[in-house]
């Protein structure tokens, strides 16, 4: 299942992502953000995430997220 584009929160961090668990925002695949063409499939399943508040999206800058750490919401 894609996430990309989707509103999700951040359900099961990994340790290094812990500082987001239960923010809420918008996956984008890492994939399309990329302008590398030589690195597609580099990070499959890879998403960025899009926090809905300013002061949350300062805090996980540069983070990439797996599609098991992300939870979709309707």
């Amino acid at each position: 299942m894609t996430l990309s584009g989707k509103l999700v929160q951040v359900a099961r961090p990994t340790q290094e992502n812990s500082l987001a668990e239960g923010m809420v925002g918008t996956a984008w695949s890492a994939l399309d953000m990329d302008d590398d063409p030589t690195s597609a499939g580099s990070a499959p399943d890879m998403y960025i995430l899009e926090a809905e508040g300013l002061e949350d999206q300062e805090k996980i800058a540069g983070l990439l997220f797996s599609e098991a750490e992300l939870e979709p919401l309707p």
